[in-house]
């Protein structure tokens, strides 16, 4: 693939940008939805045979003091690119989601779903951007669900 034609080339390719985010939380017990939206900033790194890995914060809010916020460490992979270039989600180093004045945590988490996809430019061997989504699920009630994307250089 041409994933792994970048995976295994000569250059290290170790890029950053930032992007945009949105998401919509879902309040399982009013069943009122909030729209966020904000920021995300990645960094990726693939090339001379590393293993290919990912991280970034994602940022977003509302006037009304509903917010989503997380983040996934870099340095300890806790964002995996796959074989065909797919980003994964590993583990978070930060999570947490406030919603109708209550907050949720990391550990209240009870399913989640990270799927990503690195972008490269019409032509040449490169990465130019990341786009996906995700999900975050606190029991059968409470749940946000959003995507994400970001140009890289």
């Amino acid at each position: 693939t041409e994933f792994g034609q970048i995976s295994s080339g000569s250059t290290l390719y170790h890029l950053t940008g930032s992007g945009q985010a949105g998401a919509v939380l879902h309040d399982g017990t009013s069943g009122e939805n909030s729209i966020v939206t904000g920021t995300c900033s990645i960094e990726v790194q693939v090339g001379q045979n590393s293993t290919p890995a990912w991280g970034g914060s994602f940022d977003m809010s509302n006037g009304d003091g509903d917010s989503l916020s997380f983040s996934v460490d870099y340095s300890t992979q806790g964002g995996q690119i796959g074989s065909d270039g797919k980003m994964s989600l590993s583990s978070l180093s930060s999570y947490s989601m406030s919603l109708n004045n209550t907050t949720y945590g990391e550990s209240s988490i009870t399913y989640r779903t990270f799927e990503g996809q690195l972008i490269r430019p019409s032509s040449g061997l490169s990465v130019s951007a990341v786009a996906g989504e995700f999900s975050f699920e606190h029991g059968t009630a409470t749940s946000a669900s959003g995507a994400f994307g970001a140009d890289l250089q």
